[in-house]
C-alpha cells in the first residue's frame, strides 16, 4: 500500500496538469484514511473547477471544520460567497482570513466590495485605502473609491480618484467616461460597452432591492399602465425588451406577451432574469449590436431605463423601425433634460431633451401617441424627472 505522503504527491500532480478525474479518485482514497484539510480543501477546488459551487463549498467547510486556520480553504469559501452576493457571510469569512494573513492586498480589496455592495461605505473607503496602501497601482480600487464619494455626493474627491485610475490606465474606456461624466469635457456619444457590463455585472445581486425598495424605481409599472390605453383588440404580442436587467420590465408585461425576448449586456443581470422564468428568450448583446443583426419582428418594443446610457438616438431608432411590424409600437423612457438634444450627467447617465426625441420620431416615420413627465426613481433621495414616449408606426 503506497504511503499516505505518496498518494498525496500522485494525486496533487495529477491536480497540477489538469488530470481532474485521477487527482479526485486519488484524494478521495487519502480520505478514506485521513481527515486531511488539505486534502478537502483541493477536492473542494477541483469540484469547484467543474462548475459544482455547492459542492465546492462543502468540502471548503469541512476543510475549516478540521482546520479552522486553513487559510486557502478560508480565502476559496469567502471569495466563492462574494461571488454569490452573499455579502455578510463572504465579511465574516474574510475578516478571518486576515487575521491568518493580515497582509494580504486581494483580501482587504474583495472586503472592501462586500462592504460597499452591503452599504457600508465607511468601511469600505478604509479597505480599499489599505489596498493602495499594499498596492498602489490597483486601478479597481481607486475606481471603487471615486464609485463611493460620487455616491456620497463628494464630486472632487470622485474625479481625483478616477484622475489617479486613468494615470495607471490611460486608455480605459470606462475610466474615461466617468472622468467626461464629472467635468462635462469629452462627452462621448454613447456609454462604453466596458462601462455598462461592468457596471451591471457589479450591481446585479442587489439590483431588484435596491432600485425598488430604495430608489423607488417604478418605471415599467408606470410604463405598462400607459401603454394599457393603447394596446389594441388583440390579446398578445411579440415583445421586445431592451435593457431587460434582471426581469422587472419582463414582469409587467409578461401577460400581454405570446413570446416576449429579453436583450442586455450583463450576463450576471440576465442570470437572475431567467431565474425569474418570465422571457421566452434571453440573448447577452449589446443593445445596438443586438438591433444592427437582429432579423425577427417585433409588435412591441420597450426600453424602461435603459436609453439613459445612450446619447445619441439615432441608430436605435432606425434599427427599431426596421424591426417594428406594421402598427407597431416603440415605448421607452427618458431623463428628461434642457440641454439640446442630450447631456451626460454626474451620474454616468445621458438626459435628452423631449423635443429632440420627437425630431427623432418624426424622421423614422414614428407618431408620438403619448408622452407623460413622471417620477421614475430617486437620486439621492430627490425625485428624477423621467419622460415616458409610446410610439406608433406611421403607415
Amino acid at each position: 500500500m503506497k504511503t499516505l505522503q505518496a498518494l498525496f504527491q500522485n494525486a496533487l500532480h495529477a491536480h497540477q496538469i489538469g488530470d481532474l478525474a485521477q487527482a479526485k479518485m486519488l484524494y478521495e482514497q487519502i480520505l478514506t484514511r485521513t481527515h486531511s484539510p488539505e486534502v478537502l480543501n483541493n477536492l473542494g477546488a477541483i469540484f469547484l473547477t467543474q462548475g459544482d459551487v455547492n459542492t465546492a463549498i462543502d468540502f471548503f467547510n469541512k476543510a475549516l471544520q478540521a482546520e479552522p486556520k486553513h487559510k486557502d480553504a478560508r480565502s476559496n469559501l469567502a471569495t466563492i460567497l462574494l461571488q454569490q452576493d452573499r455579502f455578510s457571510e463572504a465579511i465574516w469569512h474574510y475578516q478571518l482570513f486576515l487575521q491568518l494573513a493580515p497582509e494580504d492586498s486581494d483580501a482587504y480589496y474583495n472586503l472592501g466590495v462586500a462592504y460597499m455592495a452591503s452599504g457600508d461605505l465607511t468601511a469600505a473607503i478604509d479597505l480599499f485605502k489599505r489596498t493602495l496602501q499594499l498596492i498602489p497601482r490597483h486601478v479597481d480600487a481607486y475606481c471603487n473609491l471615486g464609485a463611493i464619494y460620487l455616491k456620497m455626493s463628494d464630486r472632487a474627491q470622485a474625479l481625483a480618484y478616477y484622475q489617479e485610475a486613468a494615470k495607471l490606465q490611460p486608455d480605459n474606456p470606462a475610466i474615461r467616461y466617468r472622468i467626461a461624466a464629472l467635468t462635462g469635457e469629452n462627452a462621448p456619444s454613447t456609454a462604453p460597452i466596458e462601462y455598462i457590463k461592468n457596471l451591471f455585472d457589479n450591481y446585479a445581486g442587489y439590483f431588484d432591492q435596491q432600485l425598488t425598495k430604495e430608489l423607488h424605481y417604478q418605471l415599467p409599472t408606470l410604463l405598462r399602465q400607459l401603454l394599457q390605453t393603447y394596446l389594441p383588440a388583440r390579446e398578445k404580442w411579440r415583445i421586445l425588451d431592451l435593457g431587460c436587467g434582471t426581469g422587472l420590465s419582463g414582469a409587467a408585461l409578461r401577460d400581454i406577451a405570446n413570446h416576449l425576448t429579453g436583450v442586455d449586456i450583463s450576463s450576471r443581470m440576465l442570470a437572475k432574469a431567467h431565474e425569474k422564468n418570465l422571457y421566452d428568450k434571453l440573448i447577452e448583446d449589446d443593445i445596438n449590436h443586438f438591433l444592427a443583426h437582429a432579423i425577427e419582428d417585433y409588435a412591441l418594443i420597450v426600453a424602461a431605463d435603459t436609453l439613459v446610457y445612450f446619447g445619441d438616438l439615432t441608430t436605435i431608432f432606425a434599427n427599431c423601425r426596421r424591426l417594428l411590424e406594421k402598427n407597431g409600437l416603440l415605448v421607452f423612457s427618458i431623463e428628461v433634460g434642457t440641454v439640446s438634444p442630450y447631456q451626460l450627467q454626474a451620474t454616468g447617465r445621458y438626459n435628452h431633451a423631449p423635443y429632440y426625441i420627437e425630431q427623432l420620431a418624426q424622421q423614422h416615420g414614428f407618431a408620438v401617441l403619448d408622452y407623460r413627465e413622471v417620477t421614475g426613481r430617486l437620486q439621492q433621495g430627490e425625485a428624477v424627472v423621467s419622460g415616458i414616449f409610446i410610439l406608433k408606426i406611421l403607415s
